[in-house]
């Protein structure tokens, strides 16, 4: 019942606003958003910077978990999936039925000095879904289009204590058109876990609790089964006895000559005791009177 209360929820979002990592000359190599080796980085699209730059050199960064934490095997799944902020522009609207391309990749390492270490790398389509709650006029533009959640990845194990997600979304004549103006790129990470960071004691807490209660609940009910019921069976013993002596006493008064052969099948019957004898001698008085 502790263990219950205690424990956190099963699973657990986390927002990560993606880092918009410089990478002009295009190479593969993996850009890490935070540390000593961190990328060069521009905060906002509207930065003179930005303006230098094409859509093919933005990649999208993100370490998880957060700073200061890891990961554990003892989580059961990872589930990632993107929420992209898109400014109305009159002249940059998002289409119909568009479709968004998707150039994802994910790395991993177990030490904070290790070399990342590749997963995997796709090639990803998905439909973009956004409605535009207020009408669509220049006093309007600025305003956030309402997107729904694409997910990007899901990894069945947790095998590794540090992850790296590496995004691009590719543009050309044919690619990403139409897809209106992105401002940031959030990745929700959901995990199903035992072991997060801060609440490693209260998950341990409520899981030794719930053990050690499930054993108290074992041991008594063992207890409880098993287990000679001795205070019973002494006052059904004695309870007897004290019956058999009183129908010898009724027995011997009626029928004196009976005396001797009961006191024989009463002596037999309580051999072995430490009792007084004196009552026996006291009945064999009293028959013969």
């Amino acid at each position: 019942m502790v263990g219950a209360l205690i424990a956190p929820c099963p699973t657990s979002a986390i927002r990560y606003l993606a880092t918009k990592c410089i990478n002009r000359q295009r190479l593969r190599g993996w850009l890490v958003p935070w540390g000593t080796n961190r990328c060069q980085q521009v905060h906002s699209f509207d930065e003179p910077l930005a303006k230098t730059l094409d859509a093919n050199d933005i990649v999208f960064s993100v370490h998880v978990p957060l700073p200061n934490m890891e990961m554990s095997p003892w989580f059961q799944y990872m589930l990632a999936v993107l929420q992209f902020d898109i400014a109305f522009k009159m002249i940059n609207q998002i289409e119909d039925d568009v479709i968004v391309t998707i150039d994802a990749g994910l790395a991993y390492r177990d030490d904070l000095m290790s070399e990342w270490m590749m997963k995997f790398h796709s090639v990803e389509q998905r439909p973009l879904k956004c409605i535009f709650a207020v009408p669509k006029t220049y006093g309007n533009e600025g305003h956030f289009y309402h997107c729904d959640p694409i997910p990007i990845m899901e990894l069945g194990s947790v095998a590794h204590k540090y992850f790296l997600i590496n995004m691009r979304l590719p543009v050309n004549d044919t690619v990403n058109t139409g897809i209106g103006e992105i401002k940031d790129v959030h990745i929700v990470v959901s995990e199903s876990h035992w072991h997060w960071g801060d609440y490693t004691l209260q998950v341990y807490s409520a899981f030794l609790t719930g053990t050690y209660g499930m054993w108290n609940l074992y041991v008594f009910t063992i207890i409880f089964l098993y287990a000679p019921s001795h205070k019973h069976n002494r006052h059904k013993s004695g309870d007897q006895r004290h019956i058999g002596r009183y129908h010898f006493y009724l027995i011997a008064g009626k029928n004196p000559d009976m005396t001797e052969k009961l006191e024989n099948q009463e002596t037999q019957l309580t051999c072995g005791e430490q009792v007084p004898t004196e009552a026996y001698r006291i009945i064999g008085k009293v028959a013969e009177e």
